[in-house]
């Protein structure tokens, strides 16, 4: 994958040696060792005393102290312990109880809290940067309710708010707001995270972004702006719109693999809210370039997707039309009927990032205490 970016972290800390002894029959004593010399554990943690518990069953626990961070590298890793379930009392609305908490755990197990993360909604950790402090979050609520959140793993602050400084996928045109799927889906070798918005229940994208660990910021792709501005034209015209119109979203195929991404967004409506023109882009996702082109649909059409690449092309179906399917070739925008029994190249591929990341790396000793956890990315 085509992402410039370089692998670094923060310096090792390290003491400043003590005053130089006078002159006497005995050796000076030698000067403590950093934490880049010295192993876990430090003897400050002797005289740190455990937290009290936020439920019987969470295990040892301690107040992040100010020289935490001295130790904190790729060695570590990020835990959530919770106990929430869900509950619909009489009367009331269902929901979850319980409680839910982030932690940072050393490689021995030690466990420090981060962030009280509440009882709104069941979170997951999808990616952790030791060097600039962050962790992300997928927060499910009940039913259909979810979000992305960034935790700032110094003060325990979780922000579900454009914590990409509007470089991310954007969700709304009304209000501007963060993708609600979107999440790390693939790592280059020098450790640039490519983030891809998929809406699981529709299939559906609103962008890509990239996040870069060198210098812990995100850099936006091309082709949001211009899923965005379809979206836009599309909330400029109301009621007589296509479906959702102030939603940034496309029907889409992803590979991961291929690098390669096929969006099918609605752009001119027809009768009611169903469109009859889409708009149809083929995105590079590698070197952040695309093509598009505009695809009229039948009157009888409800709705179109994309089904996946045939060769050059990017094969289409539309329900409601029995038996036929369409080849288009958004660079020389052609569009070309074919038979049902046109199968595209291959299926979609989302990517295993944060499936592959909690399978590797250094896994401390009491990994079952937890209910998720994530060692830190190991980088070559």
């Amino acid at each position: 994958m085509v992402l410039a970016a370089c692998q670094s972290s923060d310096p090792d800390p390290a003491t400043t040696p003590p005053p130089s002894a006078p002159a006497t029959e005995s050796p000076a004593p030698s000067p403590s060792p950093s934490p880049s010399e010295a192993t876990w554990p430090p003897t400050e943690l002797d005289a740190l005393t455990p937290a009290d518990p936020v439920d019987e069953g969470e295990p040892t626990a301690y107040a992040a102290p100010e020289w935490l961070w001295d130790w904190v590298d790729d060695s570590w890793s990020t835990a959530i312990y919770s106990t929430l379930e869900f509950t619909h009392p009489e009367g009331k609305s269902p929901g979850f109880e319980g409680v839910q908490w982030l932690y940072l755990l050393a490689p021995d197990g030690a466990a420090f809290r981060i962030a009280d993360l509440g009882d709104a909604a069941n979170a997951t950790i999808v990616d952790w940067d030791p060097g600039h402090r962050k962790a992300w979050l997928r927060l499910q609520g009940f039913s259909e309710e979810r979000d992305v959140a960034e935790v700032d793993l110094l003060t325990g602050a979780v922000d579900t708010d454009d914590f990409t400084d509007g470089a991310g996928p954007r969700h709304s045109v009304e209000d501007e707001s963060l993708a609600l799927d979107f999440l790390p889906r693939a790592v280059a070798p020098d450790g640039t995270r490519l983030w891809v918005d998929i809406d699981p229940l529709l299939g559906a994208t609103s962008g890509v972004a990239w996040y870069s660990p060198v210098t812990g910021e995100w850099e936006s792709s091309a082709v949001n702006e211009t899923l965005f501005d379809i979206a836009a034209a599309r909330y400029a015209r109301g009621t007589d719109g296509a479906v959702s119109p102030g939603y940034v979203a496309g029907s889409a195929w992803v590979s991961i693999a291929d690098e390669r991404a096929l969006v099918m967004v609605p752009h001119e409506g027809g009768q009611g809210t169903i469109a009859r023109t889409h708009i149809v882009i083929a995105h590079d996702l590698g070197d952040d370039s695309f093509t598009r082109t505009v695809f009229a649909a039948l009157d009888a059409t409800s709705s179109c997707r994309p089904l996946g690449p045939n060769g050059d092309s990017i094969l289409v179906e539309c329900s409601s039309v029995d038996g036929t399917r369409w080849e288009v070739e958004p660079a020389a925008g052609s569009v070309a009927e074919v038979s049902e029994d046109v199968v595209s190249d291959g299926g979609t591929d989302l990517g295993s990032y944060t499936e592959d990341v909690k399978a590797q790396g250094t896994r401390p000793p009491n990994v079952d205490d937890w209910t998720d956890l994530m060692p830190a990315p190991q980088v070559p």
